[in-house]
């Protein structure tokens, strides 16, 4: 990829369970001294408990002293592969599991990009 940049790009496509992707995407930002980026997809018909989690990743962006983009889309993917190309990072933070079929396309897109596959949050069953 010409022109790539040293930045980190966290993508965000469960809301719900993004704090470790942003926790992981900036301690890379950190360690490699690159500007952090947020990207949230959202779908493109709101729900009433948006607001609530836009709020939360606002917060979570400034904390990170990330740059946050957020896209109304129902092509999460699509998104995705644009804002990666326009951005042309060093770094990728995607949720999921290794060699899943986002990670396995993604990769095979972009491959001077390093994704960086982060396991989605353990959920403890408090036995209620």
């Amino acid at each position: 990829m010409a022109d790539q940049t040293n930045r980190v790009i966290v993508c965000i496509t469960n809301q719900m369970q993004c704090t470790h992707l942003i926790h992981a995407g900036e301690e890379l930002a950190k360690t490699h001294c690159a500007d952090l980026y947020m990207l949230s997809v959202q779908p493109r018909i709101s729900q009433s408990w948006q607001s609530n989690v836009l709020e939360h990743l606002y917060y979570m962006a400034c904390q990170a002293n990330a740059d946050m983009t957020v896209v109304y889309d129902d092509n999460p993917a699509a998104v995705i592969v644009r804002f990666l190309h326009e951005h042309k990072p060093q770094y990728v933070v995607i949720n999921g599991l290794p060699h899943s079929p986002m990670h396995t396309a993604l990769q095979a897109r972009f491959p001077d990009i390093s994704f960086v596959v982060v396991q989605p949050e353990q959920v403890k069953d408090t036995g209620t």
